[in-house]
């Protein structure tokens, strides 16, 4: 488990309220164009 903090006040992030991640087209494209090394 990693702990990530604002670079700003040093807080920690609370990630529970984050939405959850995928393959978006974003990552698609990416991932077409570059690939993963």
């Amino acid at each position: 488990e990693i702990t990530l903090h604002t670079a700003i006040t040093g807080e920690v992030l609370d990630m529970s309220v984050a939405p959850c991640g995928g393959n978006t087209e974003a990552f698609k494209q990416f991932m077409e164009l570059t690939g993963n090394p």
